[in-house]
């Protein structure tokens, strides 16, 4: 099964290898034919011979939490942020957030998931540190996601909570760009790049 070999920030896949994936970006190329992941991030939560599942990143929805919220708790809560679209898969209200007293669940050093009801309760009665909320999420069947990498459909980049939390606005774009940067420093070695292109 297709794997991947960790260089730096890029990853190159090999057909002889199967390395997790888990706390990595995937980033859709231009041309991923899929509209449900056009320009989009997706952090891979999970990752084995059996499949992959993640949340992506970038896709803010215009649903407020109070309103998911009402649906799963008794309790009201005070926080106001919106509800971010993990994928299309229906599954949990979901967290991934920077408090590991609330969670064991660590994604990437700094990141966690909440799924379980009382994690959730802190985390939306709480203002401390960050969190974002999810609904739905992406998944994929063994050997699907390779078979998606090998064709060129993804790229792929080592996560940072930064990535979790910044503007989901500019995400794509910025990730694009280091992931595109990785890729000249690998290929150029050790030798120096200008910050002005003239001097080349």
């Amino acid at each position: 099964m297709p794997g991947a070999r960790g260089t730096g920030r890029i990853l190159i896949f090999r057909q002889d290898v199967m390395t997790s994936l888990q706390g990595h970006l995937l980033i859709a190329a231009p041309q991923l034919p899929d509209g449900n992941f056009y320009r989009s991030v997706v952090l891979i939560i999970q990752h084995s011979d059996e499949g992959a599942s993640g949340l992506i990143l970038n896709r803010p929805s215009e649903v407020n939490l109070q309103d998911i919220w009402s649906q799963v708790a008794d309790s009201q809560l005070d926080r106001d942020a919106n509800i971010n679209i993990g994928g299309p898969v229906e599954g949990p209200l979901m967290a991934l957030h920077d408090r590991a007293d609330v969670s064991p669940t660590e994604v990437l050093p700094g990141v966690y998931l909440s799924i379980e009801r009382d994690q959730l309760d802190e985390l939306v009665g709480c203002g401390d540190g960050h969190v974002k909320f999810f609904s739905g999420y992406s998944g994929w069947g063994a050997g699907q996601l390779e078979m998606e990498l090998e064709v060129g459909g993804w790229l792929t980049a080592i996560a940072s909570p930064q990535h979790v939390f910044e503007d989901p606005e500019s995400l794509w774009q910025s990730v694009c760009e280091q992931v595109g940067q990785g890729i000249l420093f690998d290929n150029l070695g050790s030798l120096r790049i200008p910050d002005d292109p003239s001097h080349n």
